[in-house]
């Protein structure tokens, strides 16, 4: 995230945010043969766990369409 201009990493930080309102209405959707989801911020990517027992998010990628499904 350190290395995207700044307009990018705003808009990917609100993104992020507004998964904590509703992480599957948000517009995301599940990967297919994984435990992820995917959530498309223009041309970026964001990968996330939903860990229901704790009631959190965690992200655990952020990339390019290209890469970040590359794992």
């Amino acid at each position: 995230m350190k290395r995207l201009p700044s307009t990018e990493r705003t808009r990917i930080t609100s993104a992020i945010d507004r998964l904590a309102f509703g992480p599957r209405a948000g517009g995301a959707k599940p990967l297919h043969g994984r435990d992820e989801w995917t959530l498309r911020v223009g041309e970026r990517r964001v990968l996330f766990r939903i860990d229901e027992s704790k009631r959190t998010i965690v992200v655990t990628a952020v990339g390019a369409r290209g890469d970040v499904y590359k794992r």
